[in-house]
């Protein structure tokens, strides 16, 4: 699976107005439907260590619990965040950025590919501009 373009950019954007874009998730498999998540970290280890250090007994810890490893971000949605993609298939992928503030930002989300368990960073790079 793979991300078109591969490099997502952002038009600079002024503080608090969105912008948005459509991206293409694109399976090379010929065979097989493969299943993805856009995940917050890079690792099943540091998953790992957000859980070992949640307090399972706080009621508002365990429900950050359910969805702590999908992809969330105060300047930038993905939407969906997990899906399936059909043999040689492809699926329209919405980002949309709204930035909190002025400058450069660069949001990082992990593709994740259920089948392979293969995580491949993409890099948004956004700008948020003053009125």
């Amino acid at each position: 699976v793979s991300l078109d373009p591969s490099d997502p950019v952002f038009p600079p954007t002024y503080v608090s107005i969105a912008s948005k874009t459509v991206l293409h998730l694109v399976s090379h498999d010929t065979k097989n439907v493969q299943h993805y998540e856009w995940r917050q970290c890079a690792s099943n280890e540091e998953e790992n260590d957000i859980l070992q250090n949640t307090d399972i007994l706080d009621p508002e810890q365990r429900q950050k619990i359910q969805s702590n490893h999908l992809f969330n971000s105060d300047s930038l949605r993905i939407t969906p965040l997990s899906g399936s993609i059909w043999p040689s298939g492809k699926e329209a992928i919405f980002a949309e950025f709204r930035p909190q503030k002025p400058g450069i930002q660069r949001v990082t989300a992990y593709l994740y590919n259920i089948e392979t368990q293969r995580r491949i960073p993409y890099t948004f790079e956004c700008q948020g501009i003053q009125y």
